[in-house]
């Protein structure tokens, strides 16, 4: 679309109710569950956006990367920890994301806790 999003960014973004069951059936027809819309954001980004535990913990058993940056330099680490949810950062972590990643503004997740 207009944003780049894929049809996987659509699958966790949908409005009405999300399906990580339509999540792996994509990604086993070859939708990248690491590929970034134009500001640089995956569907794992929308899905900690979103606050869905049972989205994000799809998303990393099908391989998307804790790390990747958008284009602010931000993690989905500094996402949740923007948010304030600590069970998501816990996720997250467990999961290799890196606590000490910068962003564009020289933040780490810490900064924004």
């Amino acid at each position: 679309d207009e944003r780049g999003d894929t049809v996987l960014h659509h699958a966790v973004s949908w409005k009405i109710r999300p399906n990580p069951e339509i999540m792996i059936l994509l990604v086993d027809y070859r939708a990248d569950p690491n590929a970034r819309n134009i500001v640089g954001q995956t569907p794992l980004y929308d899905a900690v956006e979103r606050k869905s535990r049972k989205l994000v913990k799809a998303l990393l058993k099908l391989g998307s990367d804790t790390n990747a940056k958008d284009s602010n330099g931000d993690t989905v680490l500094h996402v949740a920890a923007a948010q304030a949810d600590t069970a998501m950062i816990d996720l997250l972590l467990k999961n290799s994301a890196d606590i000490t990643a910068v962003s564009d503004l020289d933040w780490t997740p810490l900064h924004y806790a």
